[in-house]
């Protein structure tokens, strides 16, 4: 008898446990499910967007030393003297920073970080060019179609 009565007591405590969680889990479901019983997708507010291509460094953090080395092989490769290829932030490399500022007509409150970003995308749309330039030369890639498709090949004669 002293068991049936555990089991009883057992079942009414799981069954308290299993009402309280269905009040719980009632709002969050129909919210779910929506009125047509059907799983209602909604889009995400402008706020809770997130935008994945935005570096997660923020835009005013000073560069490391590896960024500033590579900065300055970019400046030098543009044409500017940061001074030696060292990663050290010193006079040289932030008198090129302001050059290519003005050079680039930057905004003249732009951050080292920003500077670096353009012409760092700067290099980037030139070696792309470059690269174009070299296929044209060769007749590869002719982006008219206009190269006859024998033109330069010998033939068995």
């Amino acid at each position: 008898m002293r068991s049936h009565i555990q089991g009883v007591f057992i079942l009414l405590i799981v069954g308290i446990a299993l009402m309280g969680t269905a009040r719980i889990a009632a709002p969050v479901v129909k919210e779910a499910f929506g009125d047509e019983g059907a799983i209602v997708a909604e889009s995400a507010d402008v706020e809770d967007v997130v935008d994945l291509s935005v570096a997660a460094v923020e835009p005013d953090q000073p560069l490391n030393s590896d960024e500033v080395g590579v900065l300055q092989l970019y400046l030098t490769d543009l044409g500017f003297d940061p001074g030696p290829v060292d990663g050290l932030m010193g006079g040289n490399t932030k008198s090129a920073i302001v050059a290519a500022i003005e050079e680039y007509r930057l905004a003249d409150d732009s951050s080292d970080r920003a500077v670096f970003a353009f012409v760092g995308s700067l290099i980037d749309a030139l070696a792309a060019s470059d690269q174009a330039d070299a296929l044209d030369a060769d007749g590869v890639g002719d982006p008219t179609g206009l190269t006859p498709s024998g033109a330069g090949t010998e033939t068995d004669g």
